[in-house]
Parts: structure tokens; C-alpha cells; sequence
């Protein structure tokens, strides 16, 4: 089971006295720089970490830009309205922006923002739609993991759009000039703030549940929807599950900004203003008891990546180091003197890290890019390249399987009575997966959160792995067939193959798992089997098979994967890039030539993090 922890930036925005920096040896330069025509209020990533988008305000409107990894912008959209806030589909696909008009002391009374607009284009800039929040500003924009849904932060309330921008239904309420909205990766929950209560709505616009405090600050969903974290006094922050229950209570006290949580929970980044002398704010870890493990100082904004491993830290200061990046552990990993930083993002696999620059309101402005060479290193292992042409690769990669149901004719409670009576082996619970009642267990590392167990599967194509031989001379085979976690290996060649000393490792936190085995297999022309286990707690990561054959040591590696959708979809390669869809959906590719850069190992394990046999 995992251990969920908490991890809190608590965020003033004048920075404290006595605040330390490190030394220079952890500073980086930016991979690249983009300079834009304003402070960059918001940055969005992929999940691929291949494509950003940010926005931009100047003192006549704002600019969306959507860049590449490589700094390419490949296409920006000027508008009449200040961009405020950017938002980006997993795969790339679809962008949305929140725009508004500034104005000062007159006419509509104090400063601020009003006659909100939202915009939604395709992945080439063609603007599909834009939508007038009349008199409304358009503050914050949020969308699904597919884009086919759209949430909006207006003055008047929230709004909820589909991708063809009709408006599906609306929360309107003029108490308060802000109602901060979060929505669940699949759209089937959104979290508004109004006038000091949370409410949290079903995709229908039914009200699901409300509850009232005194300041509920910032709040946001876990990526699959189990967990909902919130500010609120006097406890400082609160953890709820999907349905409100509260899991837990802190007592740091602190005022917090923004929120963002790892896909499961496990690990949770938020932000605080310095509130007075005596409250400075900082960078806290909590542990699911709400423990304090350590604190770092700051001011400004964080973000965190899919697993916890990385978070990423900007500060609203202009002369010291303002980029950030820390470990889990606290450490930090490097830093760099950037500016005022408006926004900040870090991909799902945490490879890179964005920043939004800029003066405190007008003037100049970029974009920031540095790559975090951490999760880039071979931390176990030196290779170097020699052939393109490898004889047995991986096509199918499962890292986080459907969750197991419990029969339809028995309801939640009555599974739970049985549970408690030890005539079933697992609970149930209703909070992961909308309207499905599925088997969960606790432990004595997370005693009050009940994760839900996997379906576990049994496959019949199990690869017969050769692992030795009895004394009487009868080889040894080795099957690993159960599990809900899985890789296929695919013999890409016209004749059979039989491969020595194989090995599987598997990089989910910057170190890789090594699965040493030390097997041979046998396999017939395009033939594929399956290895299947319950390698890595972690759902995202990449997945490598060493090898030996015809007196050459081979390595294919995955690039870095990610599935928090606990779904049937699987990620498959078709002989040119690897995509995530239904199990075998796509057609084995037939390999003549394949360009994929196989290494040959040139130093096996510099490093080895720790060792595990196959589980069976």
C-alpha cells in the first residue's frame, strides 16, 4: 500500500528576514528562454511533457503561446483581454485561456477585472470557440483530461462547457468576487469556493455536497478524484474524500494560496501568504498523520510531480534564486535567479519544470524551460549505443489495471459487515471510482485511508522463462503469469531467437528497480508473451529488458510512461511511437528496420538501488 503524505508551500509574497538560500554549486541555467510581451500569469503542461502553453498580460490585452519541448512556439493568439489563465488537454490536443479587461479606480468602483472571455483552440491555433462572460471576469480555466469539458472561475460565479463551448450549466453568486473552481481529471466532479464554503458538484450540476468555515483558502482533487485537500481554520488544511467525509485535520494554521496534489494523493503541494510577523509561511512535508517532517522557507508558488518525487518551487523574488526544484527528502536539488516568477508547472514524469516571468504588473515578461537532468541519468547503469536493429523489444507496457468491483448483487454495506465478520478479505469502498462500488484494504501505513485493490489477472501467454536445470537434466521453467501489472516482449525477427541473461528494470523515481533474473528465453518468429507481476507501487515510470544474444548485451527502454485512469487502456507501440489505448487495439507491427536506438551495456549497475525477484 502506499503512504500518503503531505507536502505544504507556504508561499508570502515579501519575502521573511532570515530566509537562506544554498550555495552556488546547486545553480542551473535554463534549458531555454522565451521572452514574451508580458508577465506570464499562467503555464500549463502535457502529461507527455512535450507541449506547454502559457499566457501572458500587456497593458492593451494578452497572449497565448503554445510552445514545444525544444522552445519551437508553434503558434500564438493576441487577444483584447489580459490572459489570466491557461489550461492544456493531456495529450496536447485542446487549450483553454481565461481572459478579462483590467480596470482602474472609476466606473465599476476599486480595481480589478471584468468583461471575461474564454477561449478554446486545437493543437494547431485554430480557435474553435470563445465564450462572452458578459460583464463577468473570466478569472481561472480548468479542462478534462481530453478536453471535452471546460470549467470556469468568473466574478459571477462557475461555469461548466463542453468542447463545442456550450454552456451546460452555471452556479452563479455575487457574494464574493472569485469563486476559485477545480474539476476531477475525468469531469466527474468540480470543487468551487463560495463566500467561505466549499461545494463540490457532479458533472450534471447536481450539488453533491457543501460544508462551511471559516476560510476554506485554496483547495484541489488528487488526479483520480479519491482525495480532496483544503484549507480551512483554524486547522491549517483538511483532507476529505470524494463524497466530504473528513480522513484528517493538520495544525500547521497556516493561509493557503494554491493546492496541487500527486495522480493518488500520496503527496500533496501547497502554497500560503506571509499572514504577519509571527505566521512567515514555508515549504512543510506532512506525513497522513499530519506530522510535520520539515519545513523550507519561501514566497511564491509550487507544483508537483505525478509521484511526489520533484516539486518545483517559484518565489515572487527578483534578486535571489527564484527557480526551485526539490527532492521528496527535502533536498534541494538546484535553483536558479530568474525573476518574479507568476507561475510555475512540472511535467507528469517531472522532466521539466516551466516558470512564468515577469515584473510585478507590466513589462517584461518569458517563458522558462529547464530540464531536470535527475530524471534523465542512468543512475544504475552506462551504456553506450551500437545497433538499431534489437531482436526482442517491449510492445505493451499496464502499469495501473481496473480496480476489482464487488459482485453487483450485494450492496457496499453489506460487503463491509462481511469484511468485518473476516468472511471476505477486503472492504469496500464507493469514493474511487462515481456510482462503482469497489474492494479496498488498509494498513498500518495508512490506517485511515482504504486503498482499492487492483483485478488482478491471469495470462496465458506467460513468456516460459529458462532458469536452470534439475539434477536429472529437465529444465527449469519459469512462467510469471498473475498480477496487474504487466510488459509484452515481442521477437521482432523472421527466425527464432533465443536470449540469454535477461533482466527487467523498471525507473519510477530516478533510480531503477531491478528485477534480476538472469533467465534465457526462447522465442519463434514474432512471437510475443507476456511477464506480469506487481512490479512498482508507482504508476508512472520507464520499463527496460537487458539482454544477451549472439554474444551482444542489448537494452530497450521505454520512454517515461503514465496511467492513473485505472482503465482497460495499456500503452502499445506500433513500430513508431507508443500510444495508450484499449488492450490490442493496434496491430503487433511487422520490424524490417527499426530505428529504435538500442544500448549496449557498457558498465552493468554503477548503482544499485535495491534488488527484487520477480514476484510469481
Amino acid at each position: 500500500m502506499k503512504i500518503l503524505y503531505l507536502l505544504i508551500l507556504l508561499a508570502p509574497f515579501v519575502l521573511f528576514s532570515g530566509v537562506a538560500y544554498v550555495t552556488a554549486s546547486n545553480d542551473v541555467d535554463p534549458t531555454w528562454t522565451y521572452y514574451t510581451d508580458g508577465p506570464v500569469n499562467s503555464i500549463a503542461v502535457s502529461s507527455d511533457g512535450t507541449h506547454f502553453v502559457s499566457g501572458s498580460k500587456s497593458v492593451d490585452g494578452g497572449t497565448i503561446y503554445y510552445f514545444d519541448n525544444q522552445g519551437t512556439v508553434i503558434w500564438q493568439s493576441t487577444q483584447d483581454r489580459q490572459i489570466l489563465s491557461v489550461a492544456i488537454s493531456d495529450d496536447g490536443s485542446y487549450v483553454a485561456a481565461a481572459g478579462s479587461q483590467f480596470y482602474h479606480y472609476g466606473t465599476y468602483g476599486p480595481a480589478g477585472y471584468n468583461k471575461g472571455m474564454v477561449y478554446f483552440f486545437d493543437k494547431t491555433g485554430n480557435l474553435l470557440w470563445k465564450y462572452d462572460t458578459n460583464d463577468n471576469a473570466a478569472l481561472q480555466v480548468s479542462v478534462t483530461f481530453d478536453g471535452s469539458h471546460v470549467v470556469v472561475d468568473t466574478s459571477g460565479g462557475i461555469l461548466y462547457l463542453n468542447k463545442d463551448g456550450k454552456l451546460l450549466w452555471s452556479h452563479n453568486d455575487s457574494s464574493i468576487n472569485d469563486h476559485p473552481v477545480k474539476i476531477t481529471k475525468d469531469g466527474s466532479l468540480i470543487a468551487t469556493k463560495d463566500n467561505q464554503k466549499l461545494l463540490v458538484f457532479e458533472k450534471n450540476g447536481t450539488l453533491l455536497w457543501e460544508k462551511t468555515e471559516d476560510n476554506w483558502g485554496a483547495f484541489a482533487f488528487s488526479d483520480d478524484g479519491r482525495f480532496l485537500a483544503t484549507s480551512a481554520d483554524p486547522s491549517g488544511i483538511d483532507l476529505l474524500d470524494r463524497n466530504g467525509k473528513l480522513i484528517w485535520k493538520d495544525s500547521v494554521g497556516m493561509h493557503f494560496l494554491s493546492t496541487s496534489l500527486s495522480e493518488n494523493g500520496s503527496y500533496i503541494a501547497t502554497s500560503a501568504q506571509q499572514w504577519g510577523q509571527d505566521n512567515p509561511g514555508g515549504l512543510f512535508l506532512i506525513d497522513d498523520n499530519a506530522r510535520v517532517l520539515w519545513q523550507r522557507p519561501g514566497d511564491g508558488y509550487s507544483a508537483i510531480s505525478s509521484d511526489g518525487s520533484f516539486i518545483a518551487m517559484g518565489l515572487w523574488t527578483q534578486d535571489n534564486p527564484s527557480v526551485l526544484l526539490y527532492g521528496r527528502d527535502g533536498n534541494l536539488l538546484w535553483q536558479h535567479v530568474s525573476g518574479l516568477v507568476h507561475s510555475i508547472a512540472i511535467s507528469y514524469d517531472g522532466k521539466y519544470v516551466i516558470a512564468g516571468i515577469g515584473d510585478s504588473n507590466y513589462g517584461d515578461g518569458s517563458v522558462q524551460l529547464f530540464t531536470n537532468e535527475q530524471t534523465l541519468s542512468e543512475l544504475n547503469t552506462t551504456a553506450r549505443t551500437q545497433n538499431e536493429n534489437p531482436p526482442v523489444i517491449i510492445t505493451q507496457v499496464e502499469l495501473n489495471s481496473p480496480y476489482k468491483p464487488i459482485p453487483q448483487d450485494i450492496s457496499c454495506v453489506q460487503w463491509n459487515e462481511l469484511a468485518d465478520k473476516k468472511l471476505v478479505p477486503y472492504f469496500c469502498t464507493e469514493n474511487v471510482v462515481p456510482k462503482e462500488a469497489v474492494e479496498c484494504g488498509y494498513s498500518l501505513m495508512s490506517p485511515h485511508v482504504c486503498n482499492p485493490i487492483h483485478e488482478p489477472y491471469n495470462f496465458t501467454d506467460a513468456c516460459p522463462f529458462h532458469s536452470g536445470f534439475l539434477p536429472n537434466g529437465t529444465p527449469i521453467v519459469e512462467k510469471y503469469a498473475k498480477g496487474d501489472q504487466w510488459i509484452t516482449i515481442y521477437n521482432t525477427q523472421d527466425k527464432p531467437v533465443n536470449i540469454s541473461n535477461f533482466n527487467m528494470k523498471w525507473n519510477s523515481t530516478g533510480f531503477y528497480e531491478n528485477y534480476d533474473a538472469n533467465f534465457s528465453l526462447t522465442l519463434s518468429p514474432h512471437e510475443q508473451c507476456s511477464l506480469v507481476s506487481n512490479f512498482v507501487e508507482s504508476t508512472t515510470g520507464t520499463a527496460l529488458i537487458q539482454y544477451e544474444y549472439q554474444g551482444n548485451n542489448y537494452v530497450f527502454k521505454t520512454p517515461q510512461l503514465a496511467d492513473g485512469y485505472h482503465d482497460l487502456r495499456v500503452w502499445q507501440f506500433d513500430g513508431n511511437k507508443w500510444v495508450f489505448d484499449q488492450q490490442n487495439m493496434l496491430k503487433v507491427p511487422e520490424f524490417d528496420t527499426l530505428a529504435i536506438p538500442v544500448l549496449i551495456m557498457g558498465i552493468i549497475l554503477v548503482m544499485t538501488f535495491y534488488r527484487m525477484r520477480f514476484g510469481k
